[in-house]
């Protein structure tokens, strides 16, 4: 059973949020975890269970800028990597992140293990939800100690073409030790 573990947050809100968080606050039905432990207990066994990752990034503009863009309020979606639906490659993001470093500020969420971008001079505020190289070491420790099938992406062409930036040869490397 491939979940789709992402998507659980967008544009279509009017806050910011993580779109594939793995972890999340007791209750909280919108993280990997918790869509993983709902279908072991429904009866799916955790070997079946294949997790999902994102290889691109949500977004919102009108962000406001407390917490560094997370859970603030948030209208629409910006332009993305090719249109208006506010979605980016993740190469797309790492390239804005290299070349414009004080423009493109990362954060990291330590509890729920996923990163976030947050530029405050474009869009009245853009914030952007992700997974990088960092999220995926997370997320693949998960898969492993929870004894699932292993991970599933969406979608290979927006990974990044550098070995040492990809989100495939993460998941390899980290599900083949």
């Amino acid at each position: 059973i491939n979940i789709m573990a992402y998507d659980m947050h967008g544009a279509w809100e009017n806050v910011t949020n993580h779109q594939s968080a793995l972890y999340g606050a007791a209750g909280d039905q919108l993280t990997d975890q918790a869509a993983v432990h709902n279908y072991i207990a429904a009866g799916a066994p955790a070997k079946k269970l294949v997790l999902g990752v994102p290889f691109y990034g949500r977004s919102w503009k009108n962000a406001g800028s407390g917490n560094g863009g997370l859970n603030q309020p948030a209208s629409g979606a910006p332009m993305g990597s090719y249109d208006d639906t506010g979605m980016f490659d993740y190469k797309d993001i790492q390239s804005r992140l290299a070349s414009q470093p004080s423009v493109y500020i990362r954060h990291w969420d330590d509890s729920a293990k996923v990163p976030w971008v947050y530029d405050a001079r474009d869009n009245n505020g853009t914030f952007i939800t992700y997974d990088d190289v960092s999220s995926i070491h997370e997320k693949t420790a998960f898969v492993r100690s929870s004894a699932l099938g292993g991970v599933m992406f969406w979608e290979l062409s927006g990974d990044s073409r550098t070995p040492a930036d990809s989100l495939l040869y993460t998941i390899h490397d980290d599900m083949t030790k």
